[in-house]
């Protein structure tokens, strides 16, 4: 699939966004194990994708 660089830019704004949101709820004393196992390993693959996608932006000069 190819993507624009405008499209590129907003995953990239909604993997951060996700990002901080999951930081948020490991914060939380609320989480089961099982909650807390899934949402780091889910945080994982969030940033793997968005450290893929700044490769994939065109090299501003």
């Amino acid at each position: 699939m190819k993507f624009s660089t405008r499209e590129i830019y907003y995953l990239i704004d909604a993997c951060e966004y996700r990002i901080q949101s999951y930081e948020k709820a490991l914060e939380s004393s609320e989480l089961t194990d099982d909650e807390y196992s899934d949402i780091v390993n889910d945080k994982g693959v969030l940033e793997i994708l968005l450290s893929s996608l700044k490769k994939a932006l065109p090299n501003e000069q």
